[in-house]
């Protein structure tokens, strides 16, 4: 039976009470997560030929079980450099 919980591998939108590792170096920032038996390493980066964003996630399931798993993309755009601003 699934058990129908949520959770972010990052801090944002809906965290849980789980800690969340975070490295950040020139250009890249990495997410660290365990939760519900999966380990999650979210990698986001901008290409230096580019100006898009990019996102690599790995997903590493620790039970025995198999997993049935929705996975939904959160954006909240935000106008120049501050949300408080442009609000």
């Amino acid at each position: 039976m699934e058990n129908q919980k949520a959770w972010s591998i990052g801090l944002n939108p809906m965290p849980d009470e789980k800690n969340y590792n975070i490295i950040y170096g020139f250009g890249y920032c990495k997410y660290f997560h365990k939760s519900n038996g999966m380990e999650q390493e979210l990698e986001i980066f901008v290409p230096k030929e580019d100006s898009c964003k990019v996102g690599i996630l790995n997903l590493t399931n620790k039970t025995p079980n198999r997993k049935k798993l929705k996975l939904y993309y959160y954006m909240k755009p935000v106008i120049g450099e501050d949300e408080i601003k442009s609000n």
